[in-house]
């Protein structure tokens, strides 16, 4: 059984579950600006851990994946991805807040310091992806 194999038993297994799991119930205490934002903000950091641990190990950007060399050519940042390469993230993203919802647990928005709605910043120790591309360069 090849790591290819694995991984697409696991992805279908995975998006069984927390799709199943995840009811109408649980869809609607869910806000849409919110899982959009939090959707986002989890794909662009999935794919800039992802583009650190390659870089830690060794692997530059390429246009052309070569695995001996070490070439990768997703190695860059998150915003200059494809629609399809962002998706991909984006649909991992969204699983995994399908399954912390249907787990029961409660996302909601910080208070926003104004009063007048939620604070959506990420924080100034977030890396992004562009720190990951640039280092990779």
């Amino acid at each position: 059984v090849t790591e290819d194999t694995m991984l697409t038993r696991a992805s279908r297994s995975a998006s069984f579950m927390t799709d199943s799991m995840m009811t109408a119930e649980t869809q609607e205490e869910m806000d849409d600006e919110l899982i959009g934002h939090l959707v986002n903000v989890m794909a662009r950091q999935s794919h800039t851990v992802w583009a650190i641990d390659k870089v830690m190990d060794r692997w530059r950007y390429n246009p052309v994946r070569d695995n001996s060399k070490k070439h990768h050519p997703l190695l860059k940042p998150y915003d200059d991805l494809d629609e399809a390469d962002g998706e991909y993230n984006r649909q991992a993203s969204l699983k995994s807040l399908k399954l912390i919802a249907a787990l029961k647990f409660q996302i909601r928005p910080p208070p926003s310091k104004s009063g007048g709605g939620a604070d959506w910043g990420i924080g100034e120790g977030t890396v992004t992806a562009e720190m990951a591309a640039e280092a990779a360069r």
